[in-house]
């Protein structure tokens, strides 16, 4: 009497998924695509940078800018096209470097601007290869800027719990938070300006706080002794884990003249087993050598199996009349490991 009820079977369920996720994917592709996007040439950007609309709004722009005049600056930018908008946003952004002159309206507007995404891109050949990149950078210059001044405003506080005696490095840093890098740059550009007491104050913190022992990379222990040029901090750093950090700090110590501590705090990076060859190649070049760096080096070079490496490195780095030298006064193995190491090095 009544039709028999049919469902739908499984290949057929399986077909409208398959079209209903394709249709998703396309309308999420299509909400992620940069409205309006459009590709210039170079040639394209810089007829409009020649402009006079162009430059007469640059004029404007600056000047309103400089005067904190934004809701007059919203106005004129407003009313220019897209392309030479995007052009003065972007000589405003690294007008605004200049953090000396940062003002909260100043701030909120970079934020704004941070928050847009580029409609104009460029293609350029770089290296055998097409590149498209946005033809005025804005919101990473913009953001870029909002950082440094993030990070300014980070080091004054941190500068002010120093005066205070109230800050604690593990805690202050928060290893696990967000803002972390911007935090450990404050930290850095407070140790860079610091004069002989606060770097002295700073050491003394770091050192009483064992949470820093913790501490995910060595940013702020590099940046202080090389800073102090401090051989206790040296030996502390070369003891942890070494990371960039280590490696960046250990070729600061590549210098000329070098005093006897360079030589000291290189000799001591060769307990690092990571940071040995590279210490060693720095200590190798010296010239005039330090006599701590020197003895060190009579030592290695009276060893039978590695001695000759040692040799040949010296050679390397162009000492080869300071191996003469040791040669003359050394024992069996070390005038062996020379006379094979010059021979090779000719």
């Amino acid at each position: 009497m009544f039709g028999a009820i049919t469902y739908p079977g499984l290949k057929e369920i399986n077909i409208r998924m398959k079209r209903v996720i394709t249709l998703l994917l396309c309308l999420i592709c299509l909400l992620c695509k940069p409205l309006h996007a459009n590709t210039l040439s170079i040639d394209d950007v810089r007829v409009e940078l020649a402009s006079d609309r162009y430059l007469y709004a640059v004029e404007e722009a600056v000047f309103l800018f400089d005067d904190n005049q934004f809701n007059k600056l919203d106005a004129l930018l407003s009313g220019l096209p897209l392309l030479p908008r995007e052009a003065v946003y972007d000589v405003l952004c690294r007008r605004a470097a200049d953090l000396s002159s940062m003002s909260p309206d100043r701030e909120v507007f970079l934020v704004k601007l941070s928050h847009l995404q580029p409609i104009y891109l460029v293609k350029e050949h770089v290296e055998d290869y097409w590149v498209t990149k946005p033809a005025f950078n804005y919101a990473g210059n913009a953001r870029w800027v909002l950082n440094r001044w993030k990070i300014k405003r980070l080091s004054s506080e941190a500068s002010t719990l120093l005066d205070y005696d109230k800050l604690v490095l593990s805690e202050w840093l928060k290893f696990s938070d967000r803002d972390y890098i911007l935090r450990r740059g404050a930290v850095k550009e407070l140790i860079a300006d610091a004069d002989a007491d606060t770097l002295s104050a700073i050491k003394a913190v770091y050192l009483a706080d064992e949470g820093m022992k913790w501490s995910p990379d060595n940013a702020v222990l590099a940046a202080l002794a090389a800073k102090l040029d401090d051989e206790k901090l040296y030996r502390e750093l070369w003891s942890r884990k070494s990371d960039n950090y280590s490696l960046d700090a250990l070729e600061k110590l590549d210098r000329q003249p070098a005093s006897s501590l360079d030589a000291s705090s290189l000799i001591a990076a060769t307990d690092n087993p990571l940071l040995k060859r590279p210490a060693q190649r720095i200590l190798a070049g010296l010239n005039p050598m330090p006599e701590n760096a020197r003895k060190y080096f009579v030592h290695q070079l009276k060893r039978r199996w590695k001695g000759e490496d040692i040799a040949k490195l010296i050679a390397e780095e162009g000492n080869r009349s300071l191996l003469k030298e040791m040669m003359a006064d050394g024992n069996r193995v070390l005038q062996e490991n020379v006379s094979r190491a010059l021979k090779f090095s000719r």
